[in-house]
């Protein structure tokens, strides 16, 4: 069959295209996953629960100054208050997002460089700090880890600290439109 028309060049062009796409996905899908043992010991974390029983939320929209003080602080509106009842314990999804603007900064966009820095804090207690919730004059980053809790009353709550690394600079900025997010399974 010859192809002398245009519709039957651009079906044949279709079918090639298909086939390649096919093809190309089923020599990817074959090939193993790569990933290196140290990403697996400090990167990813597998922590699954069950059904989800309840997911609590605190949205902070009105801006947070940011001056350098060099110690932790509280995040304002970002605490969620919950209970695990007795003879229980649940597995809790918590994720934090915040877009920040951080001035007066020596490196914008080398690291390491001034920025500001997050922690997640279970009862008290560090659970997790990230070091580049902004590392330019404007960015939206994201802080997230999970944890099996037993019965009794907990309290999730975020911190925030200005990095002056080279110690020359007075940072100032605003943390805004932050989200705190709890997701609570068996």
């Amino acid at each position: 069959m010859a192809l002398s028309s245009p519709r039957r060049w651009i079906i044949a062009a279709v079918g090639v295209l298909l086939l390649g796409v096919l093809s190309a996905g089923q020599s990817r899908a074959s090939q193993p996953l790569k990933i290196s043992s140290e990403v697996l010991s400090d990167d990813i974390v597998s922590c699954n629960g069950g059904a989800q029983e309840q997911v609590l939320v605190q949205i902070n929209n009105a801006p947070t100054p940011v001056v350098e003080n060099g110690a932790w602080a509280p995040l304002p509106g970002m605490q969620v208050n919950f209970n695990v009842p007795n003879g229980d314990s649940d597995h809790f999804l918590i994720q934090v997002s915040s877009e920040t603007i951080l001035d007066n900064q020596d490196a914008g966009y080398n690291w390491p460089g001034d920025h500001v820095a997050i922690q997640i804090l279970i009862d008290g207690a560090v659970v997790v700090t990230d070091h580049i919730l902004t590392t330019d004059a404007g960015q939206s980053n994201a802080l997230q880890t999970c944890k099996r809790l037993g019965a009794g009353a907990h309290v999730v709550t975020v911190e925030w600290m200005a990095v002056d690394l080279l110690g020359n600079a007075m940072l100032t900025g605003e943390i805004d439109n932050t989200v705190l997010h709890v997701q609570r399974s068996d």
